[in-house]
This record gives structure tokens, C-alpha cells and sequence, in this order.
């Protein structure tokens, strides 16, 4: 069972990253692969213990005022950054949304202010900051 819950864990850091990739290349993440995350998530919630997941409802609101962003500058973030801002917040307390969101966007604040012209994807960045938060505070 650990064995099979790690192998979810690998496919969807290997999905994030795979997304991460496309949206710097396309900007673009396709909706098969966000489809595949949201299987591989769904079995992940289903298989691993309740006290996997920490603070659920809190977190996930980052999702929600992302969401607000989206609604009211729908060129300022993609629905893929809501989505993935939801996602984590299922599995991460609320120390680390705050850490994984101050990375992305400090991060994000200082690449854009290095290509000021470009249009710039925060999936890398919110990547970035997920992996730094589990670095920094454990689950």
C-alpha cells in the first residue's frame, strides 16, 4: 500500500513538472494532463490515511481568491494556476500555502522584472515554491 501510494506521488511531481514545461514552452497546459492529475489526486485522497490531510477547508482558499483574480483580471493568471492553487491546498496546511504562495510570487516578481515585455507563466514558480515549502516545512 505505501509502495503504491509513493508511485502516485511520483506520477503527479512527474505531471506537475511535465505541466510545467508545457506552460513555458506553449503557455498552454493541456486539459488531458490536468485530467490525469485530478485521477491521480483522486486515488491518492482515496488511498492515504485521513490524517494525511491536514487543514483541507483553509488552504484551499488561496484557490478561491485566485479564482476572485481570475474573475476580475482574467489575463493576469490561468485557470491552470487556480486549479493547481486548489490542488495544493488539499494537501497543504496553511504554513506551507503561505510559504509555496511567497515564493511564487517573489520568484515570479523578479523574473518579470528581468523580461519586462514577455508574457510570463506562474506554473514553473508555483512548482518552485511547493517543492521549497515541503523542503522547509515538513509535513
Amino acid at each position: 500500500m505505501r509502495f503504491f501510494i509513493m508511485i502516485l506521488w511520483s506520477m503527479i511531481w512527474l505531471l506537475l513538472l511535465l505541466g510545467t514545461y508545457m506552460d513555458l514552452k506553449t503557455f498552454c497546459v493541456p486539459v488531458k494532463l490536468i485530467l490525469f492529475l485530478v485521477l491521480d489526486w483522486s486515488l491518492l485522497v482515496y488511498l492515504a490515511p485521513s490524517s494525511f490531510f491536514q487543514q483541507g477547508f483553509f488552504p484551499m482558499l488561496y484557490g478561491l481568491s485566485a479564482l476572485l483574480i481570475y474573475w476580475i483580471y482574467p489575463y493576469m493568471i490561468g485557470w491552470v494556476d487556480v486549479f493547481l492553487l486548489f490542488f495544493f491546498g488539499t494537501f497543504f496546511n496553511l504554513a506551507q500555502m503561505h510559504a509555496m504562495v511567497c515564493v511564487a510570487c517573489i520568484s515570479g516578481l523578479m523574473i518579470t522584472f528581468c523580461f519586462r515585455k514577455q508574457k510570463i507563466p506562474f506554473v514553473p514558480f508555483l512548482m518552485l515554491g511547493s517543492i521549497l515549502s515541503i523542503v522547509m516545512i515538513p509535513l
